[in-house]
């Protein structure tokens, strides 16, 4: 059982930690603005990933996290873009009829950072069979069965039909 001073020692310890895990946050979300919302480049100015594949799942990490969030949403504040600035680019990008695309993009990728869209539901399911080669066989001529079933034509002598399965 650990000591008191040992217990005292890994707060410190954890605290510690936990302050440069804000540090280092708060400056990835800093550089997040910075780089246009590219959490790639971001998570390698501020943790110096040692892959690019590294530094993305980082990012993606990081961002899911509702502290740091919440700081991106503080920063995007105090860069000028709340809600109610994106509303009014949104109304003026209606009312214009000229390049607003870049315009529209930025939006996007606003409202995609605030979670204003559904998330995306992907589903993977698999399916892993068990049969012995006997039933493998006995599946098989049984769907050889139906789809000699399915090509009869009108003339009998042409429904002859083998179809060889290896």
């Amino acid at each position: 059982m650990a000591t008191d001073k040992q217990k005292e020692a890994l707060f410190k310890a954890n605290k510690t930690r936990s302050q440069k895990a804000t540090f280092k946050a708060q400056r990835f979300v800093k550089a997040y603005v910075k780089n246009k919302f590219n959490g790639v480049k971001s998570i390698q100015e501020v943790y110096n990933p040692t892959t690019y594949g590294t530094a993305g799942s980082m990012a993606c990490a990081l961002l899911k996290k509702d502290d740091v969030r919440a700081m991106l949403y503080e920063e995007l504040d105090k860069q000028g873009l709340s809600d109610e600035e994106i509303v009014k680019y949104h109304k003026q990008n209606l009312l214009q009829r000229t390049n607003i695309s870049a315009s529209n993009q930025a939006i996007d990728i606003y409202h995609k950072i605030k979670g204003n869209y559904s998330p995306e539901i992907t589903e993977t399911r698999s399916i892993n069979l068990h049969l012995t080669p006997a039933q493998i066989d006995e599946r098989l001529f049984a769907i050889q069965a139906e789809i000699i079933s399915l090509l009869k034509v009108k003339n009998p002598e042409q429904n002859v039909h083998k179809i060889d399965i290896k």
